[in-house]
Parts: C-alpha cells; sequence; structure tokens
C-alpha cells in the first residue's frame, strides 16, 4: 500500500530550477525565508542591522501575525524554518517514478479547492501528475481543512479513520490471496 498525505509534485521546470539553486540555511536565509512567507515588512534601518537583531525582529513579527507561538523561541523558529527550508528543496529535487500498483492519496478539501481554481497555464490539477505515476489507480480521499490542519485534532482523527480503513482493505486482499 503506498498512502501519498496531501502532497504534490513539482514541476519538471521547478525541478531545474532547484537543482541549480543553493539554499541558505545560515541566520540570513532563516530572516529571508521568514520575511518572504509571511509577508513582513521591514523598517529603513533593516538592512543595517546585525543578522542576530534581524533574525530577533523577524521572530517577533511572526508571533504578531501568530505564525509561531508567543512563547516559541529564537532558536526554535530558525530550527523549524530550517527544516521547512531543506524539505521544500528536496521535495523539489524529488522526480518521482511510475508505480505499479493503486496509489490512496488523501487530500485536504481546501487543497482540492486550491488545486481547481488554479489557471490551467499554472498547473492543470496538480493530483492528476500522481494519478498518472499511479499505474494500478488512484483512490482520492478527501480529508476537511487544509494542508497543516491535517495533523491536528479532529482532522488527524478522519485522517487515521480513512487510513485504518485502507490498511483493513489491503489486509482483506492479502488474506484472499
Amino acid at each position: 500500500m503506498l498512502a501519498i498525505i496531501d502532497s504534490m509534485l513539482v514541476s519538471a521546470q521547478e525541478m531545474d530550477r532547484a537543482r541549480e539553486e543553493e539554499i541558505d540555511l545560515g541566520d540570513t536565509g532563516v530572516v529571508k525565508e521568514l520575511l518572504n512567507h509571511f509577508k513582513i515588512s521591514i523598517p529603513d534601518d533593516f538592512k543595517k542591522r546585525e543578522v542576530d537583531a534581524q533574525l530577533s525582529y523577524a521572530v517577533e513579527q511572526t508571533k504578531k501575525v501568530h505564525a509561531v507561538p508567543e512563547d516559541a523561541s529564537i532558536d526554535f523558529v530558525s530550527r523549524y524554518t530550517r527544516t521547512s527550508l531543506l524539505n521544500k528543496h528536496i521535495v523539489h529535487k524529488y522526480a518521482a517514478q511510475p508505480y505499479p500498483h493503486q496509489v490512496d492519496y488523501f487530500a485536504s478539501s481546501q487543497s482540492l479547492e486550491r488545486a481547481a481554481s488554479l489557471d490551467e497555464r499554472e498547473d492543470p490539477m496538480p493530483i492528476q501528475r500522481w494519478r498518472e505515476l499511479a499505474q494500478g489507480g488512484m483512490r482520492v480521499h478527501v480529508v476537511p481543512g487544509d494542508h497543516q490542519s491535517l495533523v491536528t485534532e479532529p482532522q488527524v482523527r478522519v485522517l487515521a479513520n480513512a487510513l485504518k480503513q485502507c490498511i483493513d482493505r489491503v489486509c482483506e486482499q492479502l488474506a484472499e490471496a
């Protein structure tokens, strides 16, 4: 059984760009990611500040927009952001291969809504790439919520129940074989 949870494959152009791109996992890269991702505006003197002061400012601003918990330390936010940057880079370099069996794809309802609203020139139904690789077919299971909430209550219970049903189905098929 192959279960894919709310993941999209990147385009060939994005993969090529990721192969050429180097990622900055230092404090400067963390500051840049926080500012860009959360659309944080910077004061006029920001670029004159030391990197530590820039990082402190970026973390404080993410707290103000409730992107991270109020009690999150700068070290925690830095580690989390580095992990996120590295994960994004790895995902953009991943070249999925055809899979000879059925795939169970668990999509957040918000991801499906977003995919349906994309301009076809941007990405004609991103889930379709997974479907093309699933040579044994693909079942799509919709879980309410967004990508982040899939692993929090109550959505994680819905996801766990759907996964259990798939595992039970596979076990029954194996028992019959």
